[in-house]
This record gives C-alpha cells, sequence and structure tokens, in this order.
C-alpha cells in the first residue's frame, strides 16, 4: 500500500497487525529503515542467517515507512 503522507497508512496496517494479534499470530512492525539497519548490523557481526531465521518465524511482518520514489 502506497499513498501521500497523512493518508492513514500506518493506522491501517496498525490495525492489521492488532487483527492479527488477536487472532494469536507472531507479529513484527518496524519501518524500512530499522529492518535493514538490523540486518546489516547481524551481517557485520556474521549474525545474519541468526537473525533471518528470528524473523522468518513471523506470520506477519509489517514494514512501515517503506517510502516511493516515483520513476
Amino acid at each position: 500500500m502506497s499513498g501521500d503522507w497523512g493518508t492513514g497508512k500506518t493506522p491501517f496496517l496498525t490495525g492489521l497487525c492488532v487483527a492479527a494479534c488477536r487472532q494469536k499470530r507472531r507479529v513484527r512492525f518496524t519501518t524500512a529503515a530499522n529492518l535493514v539497519n538490523e540486518l546489516v548490523e547481524a551481517k557485520q557481526q556474521l549474525q545474519l542467517r541468526r537473525v533471518l531465521a528470528r524473523w522468518e518465524r513471523y506470520d506477519l511482518i509489517a514494514i512501515d515507512e517503506v517510502g516511493y520514489v516515483p520513476l
């Protein structure tokens, strides 16, 4: 989902996460920047496989603030 700033994307994504949690699903909410930083740091510490394995356990991964640059 993409759109202009202030159109309700984050609250919508949060609502999806809450609904999934109520169904006993494992959920992770993060920003794109935080995800990239975590993966880069894990790679530098030679822990990338372990971190990726942890991410694979989630039923839903919600990535906010992905950004959009028109081509």
